[in-house]
């Protein structure tokens, strides 16, 4: 009778939670409850894990750390210069602009 309720309220709160971080980090998060289920399952409950399973895990996780070092190394590089040049003081920076002409340009 209520299993629509119960059902619904866990996805509500993923969606509330999710629209308030980064979408890039909802979608690393949804690795780690796979993985803890995949650890408990091996390491508790004694579920088999073969060398073939454990190369495809490892690879996940490999391109996992290069995504995320990605995103880690883009977040701290400076602007690009390059892409302010073309700004100049009566046009506001990166806004999609194009400068004015010398010809409009006041003395």
């Amino acid at each position: 009778m209520f299993g629509g309720a119960l059902t619904a309220l866990p996805l509500i709160g993923f969606a509330y939670g999710a629209r308030r971080i980064p979408y890039s980090l909802v979608g690393i998060l949804q690795y780690i409850a796979p993985t803890l289920q995949l650890l408990s399952g091996v390491w508790l409950l004694g579920e088999a894990f073969t060398s073939t399973q454990a190369v495809g895990f490892g690879a996940i996780w490999f391109a996992l750390a290069i995504y995320a070092a990605d995103g880690w190394r883009r977040s701290r590089q400076q602007p690009v210069q390059a892409a302010l040049e073309h700004c100049d003081e009566q046009v506001p920076p990166c806004d999609g602009a194009t400068p004015p002409k010398e010809a409009d340009r006041p003395a």
